[in-house]
């Protein structure tokens, strides 16, 4: 690595983690003294509870440490005019420009593995720290599909062969109970009903049903045919991995046994608005660590730019910030309620800034050497 690219690595990594630490720091003392002020919880409580969420936290707070990295860092060459020396020794713009890019790609792979895979084990070992911590913390509820998805007390699967119903799921025996099927023909019209007590996994996608009541020919003319059976095998494309996944608590879910739970949802016609925006939040928010990284570093392409003082920076940064997480909070609930695609509104500012950006660098190509 070369004199130019250490000095520039040196400086925004200072900003990033000074900035990093500052706004967590304020963070921590807030939400510390609020915790301390309730009367149902220990300190002890209070302060694992707030490890756990710094986490959350982390997802809005390295994009503005991104930003204010690249904008302090530019300030401060500039103030001692070691950008001016770097330029005459033969660092372009475009260089610059190209390690801020490195280095906030680095900073999102880390805050992606932070948030996509190590916070689920954190929120997971904080539950087991804290007895009853669904009653004391809100950030520690469960979340997810655990309840059944009709008034008749079952949950519901549908493929396109066939759907079916069931009360209750043993993991440990990996037994269906009480489920009922409906098999259909590729008209989509009901040919067989079969009623069990159980059904009990055997492998191989074979489960073994047992007191059964199966009624055929539902869709034909004649009278249906009813039979009593003590045991069936039927063969189902659903495994007992299945039923864990859409019985489990997207919290302690990283991010790729998250994508499969939405992908599961979606194939069983359930509203996936509200996990669709977890899992594309973990993303989009990495991608405007890079972005915001970039937005605060275009100004290096003003010839003459003189550096802001201390504080219109830190009132830049502080209006920012107010605006991107008003902005954020406020996307987030139009696509969990579904009133947005979900997709659209994770990735929407995303693509702005990342238009603005392309564009920005188009028409200052020439200064760019």
């Amino acid at each position: 690595m070369s004199i130019f690219r250490k000095l520039i690595v040196k400086t925004w990594l200072q900003s990033f983690l000074g900035a990093l630490f500052t706004l967590l720091l304020l963070i921590t003392i807030g939400n510390l003294l609020g915790g301390l002020l309730r009367n149902n919880v220990t300190p002890y409580e209070v302060l694992i509870n707030h490890f756990v969420q710094l986490f959350d936290y982390l997802q809005k707070l390295f994009p503005i440490s991104g930003l204010i990295a690249s904008l302090f860092a530019l300030n401060h060459l500039i103030n001692r005019n070691e950008l001016t020396a770097l330029f005459s020794l033969g660092l372009s713009r475009i260089k610059f420009i190209e390690t801020i890019f490195f280095l906030s790609l680095i900073m999102a792979i880390i805050q992606l593995g932070l948030t996509g895979f190590i916070q689920p084990m954190v929120i997971n070992k904080g539950r087991d720290l804290l007895q009853g911590s669904s009653r004391k913390f809100r950030n520690l509820d469960k979340q997810g599909i655990r309840a059944s998805t009709l008034n008749t007390g079952k949950t519901w699967f549908r493929n396109s062969k066939y759907f079916f119903s069931f009360e209750t799921y043993d993991p440990v025996r990996q037994t269906l109970n009480s489920p009922t099927f409906y098999f259909t023909t590729s008209q989509f019209l009901t040919e067989r009903i079969i009623r069990a007590k159980k059904a009990v996994y055997g492998g191989d996608n074979i489960w073994n049903l047992e007191n059964i009541m199966m009624i055929d020919h539902i869709n034909k003319k004649d009278f249906s045919e009813n039979r009593y059976l003590k045991r069936f095998k039927i063969r189902l494309e659903e495994t007992p991995e299945s039923f864990k996944q859409i019985e489990a608590d997207i919290k302690i879910l990283n991010l790729k046994s998250l994508y499969y739970y939405v992908k599961k949802l979606k194939f069983a016609k359930i509203n996936t608005a509200e996990y669709e925006m977890i899992l594309y939040q973990k993303i989009s928010s990495t991608l405007l660590t890079i972005l915001f990284s970039l937005l605060s570093s275009i100004a290096i392409f003003k010839p003459n730019r003189r550096a802001n003082s201390f504080g219109k920076n830190v009132f830049f940064v502080l209006i920012f910030t107010i605006i991107y997480w008003l902005v954020d909070s406020y996307a987030v609930q139009l696509g969990s309620n579904n009133i947005l695609d979900p997709a659209l509104v994770s990735f929407a500012l995303p693509m702005m800034f990342s238009i603005y950006l392309i564009a920005y660098y188009y028409f200052n190509r020439k200064i760019s050497s």
